[in-house]
């Protein structure tokens, strides 16, 4: 005999700051028929040591107006971008990058709360490099590189760019997209 209850189910994060380790990206379609990718993964550190080790799901639009927000992840991963020659509607040029370049990246954000359809939510907003990554220094010096300042020390050799095992190409914005780790162009 198979026992369960109806009882569990999903417990959203409290607000804070936590580390979450991409364990996959999946291009999918929103319940809106829009595009979208969406990234499973494990929180590995944070503010409430008790949702340590829980699964979480973020997904990213990808239409116009939005696909900042994915942007905004890349460029807090150091991730490489691939001018694709185009521009948007406002004249701001496009970007690619591989999202497979994500897995394994782990990725600290504020959580916060919002009510959502009579549920609470989590929102995952100010995407920044943990600790906790495995290409932290390196990530840290791409930055710095960006922005004209001073790298820090150099990462260790074995922490070389992840590798990327195919993907599909992801549009982004200048201000959204970033160049890096994760050196691999496909198509979508």
């Amino acid at each position: 005999m198979i026992r369960y209850s109806t009882g569990g189910g999903f417990t959203p994060l409290p607000e804070g700051k936590f580390a979450l380790r991409i364990d996959s990206v999946t291009d999918g379609v929103s319940s809106k028929g829009n595009p979208q990718i969406t990234i499973d993964g494990e929180i590995v550190a944070g503010d409430d040591e008790q949702f340590i080790g829980s699964s979480r799901k973020i997904f990213y639009s990808l239409v116009e107006n939005a696909v900042w927000r994915i942007g905004l992840l890349c460029e807090a991963l150091g991730l490489e971008r691939v001018d694709t020659g185009e521009v948007d509607a406002k004249g701001q040029p496009i970007y690619s990058f591989d999202e497979q370049a994500l897995v394994g990246r782990v990725v600290e954000f504020n959580v916060t709360q919002r009510e959502y359809q009579g549920k609470t939510q989590n929102d995952f907003q100010d995407p920044t490099v943990s600790p906790e990554d495995p290409y932290y220094q390196e990530t840290l010096t791409i930055l710095a590189e960006r922005q004209g300042g001073a790298a820090p020390d150099a990462a260790p050799a074995s922490q070389a760019a992840p590798a990327t095992n195919g993907g599909s190409q992801m549009n982004t914005t200048p201000a959204a997209a970033a160049t890096g780790p994760g050196r691999r162009r496909a198509t979508r």
